[in-house]
């Protein structure tokens, strides 16, 4: 069973890189090279998506506690913002039905992206400072060879 959920995550992987290709060579033909799927748009959507979040949750807080409301939602507003660029980007360069439609294939994609590279950012950051600085604060072993 475990040799199965490997394989279909391999397959779902495999999967989403195809349709992501399918979508860019689709687009670009279509609209004079426009790329729907870039590291800015990602980061856009990631930073976006993490502002709505932690701005309604500070919102959330705030509101329990009879505080000061504002802080979240002027927070939750710019990740609002930065997701209608995205929009306006999309329909910008593309037309109304298109931008939409990519904007829609676009969500899902970014969303599997950031919850998955949250994980790999972690193992990297492991593996390039965490574990190197265990390594050399260990004590180095020494054999002796006793005749």
């Amino acid at each position: 069973m475990f040799v199965l959920k490997i394989l279909a995550g391999i397959a779902a992987i495999v999967a989403l890189y195809w349709l992501i290709k399918f979508i860019q060579r689709t687009v670009a033909a279509r609209y004079d090279g426009y790329l729907p799927f870039t590291k800015s748009t990602f980061a856009a959507f990631c930073a976006g998506a993490l502002m709505i979040a932690f701005g309604y949750r500070w919102y959330v807080e705030a509101a329990h506690k009879h505080g000061d409301i504002l802080n979240g939602i002027i927070l939750a507003a710019l990740g609002v913002a930065l997701m209608g660029w995205i929009i306006l980007r999309n329909i910008r360069n593309t037309s109304f039905p298109a931008g939409i439609g990519i904007t829609v294939a676009q969500i899902p994609i970014f969303v599997i992206f950031a919850y998955f590279g949250i994980f790999i950012v972690v193992i990297v950051f492991a593996l390039l400072v965490v574990f190197p600085a265990i390594l050399r604060s260990a004590n180095p072993m020494t054999v002796r060879i006793v005749d």
